[in-house]
């Protein structure tokens, strides 16, 4: 999520700046629950706002994981995890602020100017559902986990902002392939 003062810039755009670099680790930023019980209807970047507190306790450094976007170019594989890759000799993987990271973890952790929105808890019912099944690592969080999405206390709104936009340009689509087949 390209946010805070990035304007209408696009993704590839703003990747440019790092295309030197074997790879940039973008933080999470890990989503609330919104208090919702059901999945409500509309989709995670509409209904779900509350995102955790951009400084965390030192204690529960849940936002200090990142994905990497990695420069093909530069890829050998992976750890065997999406958080980490090797890297051809001599390139490196950097924060958004230019500073290399090592692993899977950003500890100098940065949210500004981009984020992965991390949709963690949902709705209570998703929650318990994903539990079941487990999460992509088959690791199965117990219903207690889902409390930490209480400490959600901020407000980050982009995802709406960009649902609203995809919106438009759904409609704008639909009605061009209506015209076309009529």
């Amino acid at each position: 999520m390209l946010n805070q003062g990035q304007g209408n810039q696009h993704l590839p755009e703003f990747l440019k700046k790092y295309e030197q670099y074997g790879a940039l680790a973008v933080n999470w930023r890990l989503m609330g629950s919104d208090d919702h019980i059901q999945r409500p209807a509309g989709g995670a970047l509409k209904n779900y706002i509350s995102c955790f507190p951009e400084k965390e306790e030192k204690e529960k450094p849940m936002q200090r994981l990142v994905k990497s976007i990695v420069n093909t170019k530069y890829a050998n594989g992976t750890y065997g995890n999406p958080h980490h890759f090797v890297l051809s000799d001599g390139a490196e993987t950097v924060d958004v602020m230019g500073h290399v990271t090592d692993g899977p973890y950003n500890f100098d952790m940065h949210l500004k100017p981009i984020a992965v929105q991390h949709y963690l808890f949902k709705s209570l019912d998703d929650f318990q559902k994903k539990s079941l099944r487990g999460s992509g690592d088959l690791n199965k969080k117990p219903i207690q986990y889902f409390n930490l999405s209480k400490e959600a206390t901020d407000t980050c709104p982009w995802g709406t902002e960009i649902s609203q936009r995809l919106d438009v340009f759904a409609r704008k689509t639909y009605d061009i392939i209506l015209d076309e087949v009529t």
